[in-house]
C-alpha cells in the first residue's frame, strides 16, 4: 500500500474516535459548567452571609461597649444619650439607639429628645433579652416611632449578676438592601436575607416592592430542610431560578443568592454535527497532499545519509515537516559531537569547583559549632557547680550570697554570648560589638580567679595570685572570656601538683597580664601557632584535656578589638608557658551608680500576661505581683481578649510565639478595640534582630525586650512609657 493509503487510513482512524470523545467532552463539559455555576452560587451566599455576619457583629460589639459605660452605674442618663448619639455618629447603619429597664420601661431613643415620654419596651425582641439575659437580633418589624422597616440588635445590661437594662440599635433594612446590592453589583445574581420567619428582611433588586413577602412553599421547604445546597425555585417575577442558601448563625437568618440556570450544550452539539463532515472531507484531502509532501524530502534524506562521513553542516533544510527536520538535524548534530564532549569536560570541571565551595561552607558551618560549643560551656559550668552550693550549704549566707553572685554573673554573661554566638557572620568575621567602658581589670581577674576555685576546677594545683588595681576602658564580659580561658588553659595543660602565677599590674601606659604555669610546656616554633583556629597541643586518641582548639584564638581577637596584644612563651616541651596580655590604660572611672528606689505615690497597676508556657507564666505572675502590680494571665489569643473585655489592664505584657494566633496579631487586634489606643503593649520574646524589633512596633508594640529580662525592669519598662504618655 502505497503512502497515500496509509494517510486515509489514519484520518479515518483518528477522526472517528474524535468526534465521539469530542461529543462526550461537550456533555462533561456543560455538566462540570452547571457544577461550577452552582458552586459559585454557593460560594457567594457563603460570602455575602459572611458580610452581613461581620455587619451585625460589629454592631453587636460596638453595643456591648456601650454596656459598661460608667454612666449607667450612675443613671445619668443625659451622659449615656450624648454617648449614644456619638456611637450612632460612627455607625452609620444605625437609625437610633435606645435604652430600656428591665421592667418594660423605655428610658430614651435618639428619636426623641431626651425627656420625651416615651411607650413601653414590650416588642418581642427587648423581652427576649430579658428573658435570656443574651444578645438577641430581632426579626423584621415596622418601628414604631421611625415608621420604617428595621431590625434590632439587642444586648443586656448585667450589674451584679443581675440584668438592670436593654440597648438596642435599629437598622434600617434599606441599608442592608444596599449591603447586598453591593455585593451583587456587575453580576446577574439576585441577593436576599429573610429573617427566621422566613419573612424578606432585604433585597439586592426592588427591595421596597417586596420587603415583608412570605417565601414561596418551594423556598420554604429549602428553608426547613436546612441543607446547604442549591435548589431550584420561582422567583417573584415568575423566573425559573437557582437558589443558594447560607445561614447568619449570630441573627438565625439566611442569606439567599439567585441566578439564572446556565444555557445547555445543545448547539454546541448540534455545530459539531453540521461542521463534522465538512472537518473529514477537508482531512482526506489534506491526507493525499501530505503524502507527496512526505515523499519527496524523504528521498533528499536518504542522499544525505549517503554522504553520512561528511560534515552535512550548513546544507539547506529538507522539509517543513518536523519528524523529517529533526532527522536531518540529527545528521548535523553528530558532526559537531566532538565540540560537545570538550563542552562536557568543562561543565564537570565546574561542577568539582562548586563542590569545593560547597565542602568550605560545610567547614565554616563546623568552626562555628565549635566555638559555639566551646563558647557555652564555661559559664554553664560556674552555674552548675554553684547551684550544687546552694543545695548543699543550709546556714551560711556569705556563702549562698557567693554561690548567687556567680549564677547572676555567669548568666550574664552567657547571655551576652548566646547573642552573639546565634549570629555566625558576626562571629566568624570579628563583627562581635563590644560595649566598652572603664573597669577595674584586676577586679575581672580576682572574680575569675574566685570563680574557678569555688567550681573546684584549680583542684589539686596552687592557683597564686599577685594583682594591683589597673583602670582599662573595656567589656567585661568579653574581657572575662580573655582571662577565663587564659586561666583555664593553664589549669588543663599543668598536671596536679603544680603551679599557676596569674598577675596583673600597670607597665608604662599599659595594663599587663601575666599568667604563668609550670605545665607541659610548647615548642618554640609552635609558639605563633596556638593562635590559629583548631591548633591544639593534644593530639592523644582519648583528647584527656578537652577543647576544639577555639580558646586562644577567642583570645586573640578579643585582646586586639580592645587595642591590645597577646604573646605566648615556652622554652620548651615540659618546661611551662606563659601569656602576656598588654591592653592601653585610662583614665575614666566609672560613674557611681544610684540604687533604684520606686516613689511611694506609684499606683497598683493592672497588668495582663499572655503566654503560652505556664511555668514562665507563673513564675513571671508571681514575680510582678511580688512587685506590687495586680496580675491577670492568659495562655492564648483568644483568651487574652475575654481577659481584657472582663477587667481591662493598664498593659499588658505578651510573648510572641504563641499558639494558633501569635502575639504580632494579638496586639493588633487589642489596638483595634475602642480604648485598645491607650494600652501599653510590651512583647517579651526570645526573637532579638533587628527585623523582630521592627515587626513588633509595626504591630501596635511600645517596646520589644528580649528574654530574660528581670521583674523590676520590666516593671520599669511599664512605669517608663507610662510617664511618657503623661498619665
Amino acid at each position: 500500500m502505497k503512502l497515500r493509503g496509509h494517510f486515509a487510513l489514519l484520518v479515518a482512524a483518528t477522526l472517528v474516535p474524535v468526534f465521539a470523545l469530542t461529543a462526550a467532552v461537550v456533555i462533561l463539559a456543560d455538566r462540570a459548567h452547571r457544577a461550577t455555576v452552582e458552586q459559585s452560587l454557593q460560594d457567594l451566599s457563603r460570602a455575602l452571609a459572611a458580610t452581613v455576619e461581620r455587619e451585625l457583629g460589629a454592631s453587636l460589639a460596638a453595643l456591648q461597649t456601650m454596656a459598661t459605660s460608667p454612666s449607667l452605674d450612675r443613671a445619668e442618663y443625659a451622659e449615656f444619650y450624648a454617648e449614644a448619639r456619638r456611637a450612632r455618629e460612627v455607625n452609620p447603619p444605625w437609625l437610633t439607639v435606645y435604652l430600656v429597664k428591665a421592667s418594660g420601661e423605655q428610658i430614651l431613643t435618639l428619636l426623641r429628645p431626651l425627656g420625651t415620654p416615651l411607650p413601653r419596651g414590650d416588642m418581642d425582641y427587648i423581652q427576649a433579652v430579658i428573658a435570656t439575659g443574651r444578645p438577641y437580633v430581632s426579626d423584621l418589624a415596622f418601628g414604631p416611632i421611625s415608621q420604617r422597616h428595621i431590625i434590632t440588635i439587642n444586648v443586656p445590661v448585667i450589674r451584679e449578676g443581675q440584668l438592670r437594662y436593654v440597648i438596642g440599635a435599629s437598622v434600617t433594612t434599606d441599608t442592608l438592601a444596599a449591603l447586598l446590592a453591593d455585593q451583587v453589583k456587575g453580576t446577574p445574581s439576585l441577593a436576599a436575607i429573610r429573617d427566621r420567619k422566613g419573612v424578606l428582611v432585604a433585597r439586592s433588586h426592588e427591595h421596597t416592592r417586596y420587603i415583608g413577602r412570605e417565601p414561596s412553599a418551594d423556598l420554604r421547604r429549602a428553608f426547613v430542610s436546612g441543607e446547604q445546597r442549591v435548589f431550584h425555585v420561582t422567583s417573584f417575577e415568575g423566573q425559573p431560578v437557582h437558589v443558594a442558601l447560607s445561614r447568619v448563625r449570630l441573627a438565625d437568618f439566611n442569606v439567599a443568592v439567585a441566578a439564572p440556570p446556565p444555557a445547555t450544550a445543545r448547539t454546541t452539539v448540534l455545530l459539531l454535527a453540521v461542521g463534522g463532515g465538512a472537518i473529514v472531507v477537508l482531512a482526506f484531502t489534506t491526507a493525499a497532499v501530505l503524502a507527496r509532501r512526505v515523499t519527496s524530502p524523504m528521498q533528499r534524506l536518504a542522499h544525505l545519509a549517503s554522504r553520512l562521513p561528511e560534515e552535512p553542516e550548513g546544507t539547506t533544510p529538507v522539509s517543513s515537516i518536523t519528524e523529517i527536520a529533526e532527522v536531518h538535524r540529527a545528521l548535523t548534530r553528530a558532526a559537531v559531537a566532538l565540540r560537545e564532549q570538550a563542552s562536557e569536560r568543562e561543565r564537570r570541571v565546574a561542577a568539582e569547583a562548586a563542590r569545593e565551595q560547597a565542602d568550605a561552607a560545610n567547614h565554616a558551618k563546623d568552626e562555628f559549632l565549635a566555638m559555639l560549643g566551646h563558647e557555652l560551656r564555661n559559664p554553664l559550668g560556674a552555674i552548675v557547680s554553684a547551684v550544687n552550693v546552694l543545695s548543699r550549704v543550709q546556714g551560711e549566707q556569705a556563702q549562698r550570697a557567693a554561690a548567687r553572685e556567680i549564677i547572676e554573673r555567669q548568666l550574664a554573661h552567657l547571655r551576652r554570648m548566646v547573642d552573639d554566638l546565634l549570629d555566625a557572620e558576626r562571629v566568624t568575621t570579628g563583627k562581635v560589638r563590644l560595649t566598652r567602658r572603664p573597669v577595674d581589670f584586676a577586679a575581672i581577674v580576682t572574680r575569675t580567679v574566685n570563680d574557678l576555685q569555688a567550681t573546684g576546677a584549680a583542684a589539686e594545683r596552687r592557683l597564686i595570685t599577685d594583682v594591683a588595681p589597673v583602670w582599662i576602658n573595656g567589656d567585661e564580659t568579653r574581657l572575662t572570656q580573655v582571662v577565663m580561658n587564659l586561666i583555664g588553659n593553664a589549669l588543663k595543660y599543668t598536671l596536679p601538683g603544680g603551679t599557676i602565677h596569674v598577675d596583673v599590674a600597670a607597665a608604662g601606659s599599659d595594663a599587663v597580664l601575666r599568667v604563668s604555669d609550670t605545665g607541659t610546656g610548647i615548642a618554640r616554633h609552635r609558639l605563633n601557632e596556638v593562635f590559629e583556629l583548631f591548633v591544639q597541643d593534644d593530639h592523644t586518641l582519648d583528647r584527656s584535656r578537652g577543647g576544639l582548639g577555639i580558646g586562644l584564638t577567642l583570645v586573640r581577637r578579643l585582646v586586639e578589638m580592645h587595642g591590645g596584644t597577646v604573646v605566648a612563651d615556652s622554652d620548651g616541651p615540659g618546661l611551662g608557658a606563659t601569656f602576656s596580655v598588654r591592653l592601653p590604660l585610662t583614665s575614666e572611672r566609672p560613674q557611681p551608680t544610684r540604687t533604684r528606689v520606686r516613689p511611694a505615690t506609684v499606683p497598683r497597676r493592672h497588668i495582663l500576661i499572655v503566654e503560652d508556657n505556664e511555668d514562665a507564666r507563673e513564675m513571671l505572675r508571681t514575680a510582678l505581683a511580688m512587685e506590687g502590680l495586680d496580675v491577670a494571665v492568659a495562655s492564648d489569643a483568644g483568651s487574652a481578649l475575654n481577659e481584657t473585655a472582663r477587667c481591662w489592664p493598664e498593659a499588658a505584657v505578651i510573648d510572641i510565639g504563641l499558639p494558633g494566633t501569635d502575639g504580632y496579631a494579638l496586639a493588633r487586634s487589642l489596638r483595634s478595640l475602642p480604648a485598645g489606643k491607650g494600652l501599653v503593649l510590651v512583647a517579651l520574646t526570645g526573637y532579638g534582630r533587628a527585623e523582630d524589633l521592627q515587626r513588633a512596633l509595626d504591630a501596635g508594640f511600645d517596646e520589644h525586650l528580649v528574654k530574660p529580662v528581670t521583674p523590676a525592669d520590666l516593671h520599669a519598662t511599664i512605669e517608663r512609657i507610662i510617664a511618657e504618655r503623661g498619665r
